[in-house]
């Protein structure tokens, strides 16, 4: 908690977070919060799967693509 590079790192991650949530949804206060902390879990998620080799070759090769396909789940209406 108290590295430098890490937290640069988490800021610059909850900022991208932050922003993302602003662009795509018009939750404010908790709701937005919240939905930041969904975005983070299902991206942190996402990333644990392919590291580990879990995720399934069928997705395809653009993994940035990908991540953004399944992100964009959470903000389905």
């Amino acid at each position: 908690r108290d590295d430098p590079t890490v937290v640069a790192a988490r800021e610059r991650a909850s900022q991208a977070l932050v922003e993302g949530v602003r662009a795509k949804t018009t939750r404010t206060g908790r709701a937005a919060r919240l939905t930041g902390v969904a975005a983070w879990s299902l991206m942190h998620g996402f990333a644990t799967l392919y590291l580990t080799g879990a995720l399934s070759d069928s997705l395809g090769e653009d993994l940035t693509s990908t991540a953004r396909d399944v992100a964009r789940i959470l903000f389905a209406d």
